[in-house]
């Protein structure tokens, strides 16, 4: 599943998707590798490399902005919704993925900015206007 990552850093996985373990109390934790939402454990809030937040349903949720900056995600980011046994999500960086269009393919170009666009988008932009 594929998520954008919106212009205030939420982010809205879904109540189908997310599951009871995520209902109320959940820690959020960020890394190199991408941002882990899991189950809030006893004790989450006396770690410094954790935010323990409640997250209701229907909200989207808030992905703190020093974790975001650690993995490597900025807003119109979009992520890979990977679901973990313990019944964690881990979110991480979609890779291949068109700036534009949101298609995956093999063939990008990256822009200055590190986006990539697609084949098909470049022609779109790049076509003779009449």
């Amino acid at each position: 599943m594929r998520r954008r990552i919106s212009p205030e850093g939420r982010i809205n996985i879904g109540n189908d998707a997310r599951g009871e373990p995520l209902a109320g109390k959940v820690s959020i934790s960020g890394s190199v590798h991408g941002i882990l939402i899991s189950p809030y454990q006893l004790g989450d809030e006396a770690r410094p490399d954790c935010k323990v937040t409640v997250w209701e349903s229907g909200q989207r949720l808030v992905l703190p902005l020093q974790f975001r900056q650690k993995a490597g995600l900025i807003a119109g980011d979009t992520v890979d919704v990977l679901f973990r046994e313990d019944g964690g999500i881990l979110l991480v960086k979609a890779t291949n993925i068109c700036a534009l269009c949101g298609e995956q393919t093999e063939d990008m170009l990256e822009m200055p900015n590190g986006r990539l666009v697609c084949p098909r988008c470049r022609r779109i932009l790049c076509a003779d206007e009449p």
